[in-house]
């Protein structure tokens, strides 16, 4: 009998969410070996208000840049791998409903929006990918709410990282400014129209193909009676 060849094809099915969760890993191992020795790591994270360690400058090219380069710098690794599993386990399904550059676009707004409210209010800066992960939250909730069917799991996981970065009363404001910036990043969903969904095509094309494979078979099973049989 002939050996049959399996085909195993890998695709980068969320580009941006697996991107951005790989590049959260991979600025932590750089953050702790390398930018955090060279004090590299504190010019990344988000300007403050005026009173804080890193103020807003006007004139600085670098503090706008920072509004965008903080979600890079985690100093714990439990919680920047927590971070990039729950944007994964979340953002996939964002990805595929609203498209690569929609979920691109949000969590820019998400990551800025938060930047800039943490620059006029907060005197600690910003650092991780909070507002990302409240923004594909509700988001999510957002999706299951149009569909008239919230699941336990998710509000589970809402309450829980909530109370994961607001508890900590020393970071209670930067929870409430990343819940903000993740709120006025969903809102972009009401805006956006959800792409087309491909599996559906490739459905059609299988249950197309099915009637000929079986007629294929029905004539295979034709001609292995005609083979048995015995005069």
């Amino acid at each position: 009998m002939a050996k049959k060849k399996i085909n195993v094809k890998f695709s980068y099915d969320s580009p941006v969410v697996l991107t951005f969760a790989i590049i959260t890993v991979v600025m932590y191992f750089l953050n702790a070996f390398v930018l955090q020795k060279n004090g590299i790591d504190v010019k990344l994270l988000s300007p403050t208000s005026q009173n804080g360690a890193n103020p807003f400058v006007f004139s600085s090219i670098k503090c706008y840049l920072n509004l965008i380069t903080y979600p890079f710098v985690n100093n714990d690794f439990s919680f920047a791998i927590f971070n990039s599993i729950i944007l994964i386990f979340l953002g996939m399904q964002m990805e595929e409903k609203y498209g690569s550059v929609i979920i691109l676009v949000m969590i820019l707004i998400s990551v800025i929006f938060a930047g800039v409210l943490n620059a006029c209010f907060s005197v600690q800066s910003l650092q991780g990918i909070q507002p990302v992960i409240f923004m594909l939250i509700i988001l999510n909730l957002i999706n299951a709410s149009q569909k008239k069917k919230i699941s336990t799991s998710l509000l589970l996981v809402l309450v829980l990282y909530t109370i994961l970065n607001i508890i900590p009363l020393k970071n209670a404001l930067l929870g409430i400014i990343s819940i903000a910036g993740g709120l006025c990043g969903s809102l972009i969903s009401f805006l956006a129209q959800p792409k087309k969904n491909a599996p559906k095509k490739e459905q059609k094309i299988v249950e197309k193909s099915k009637p000929q494979e079986k007629q294929k078979t029905s004539s295979d099973d034709d001609e292995t009676i005609v083979g048995t049989l015995s005069f």
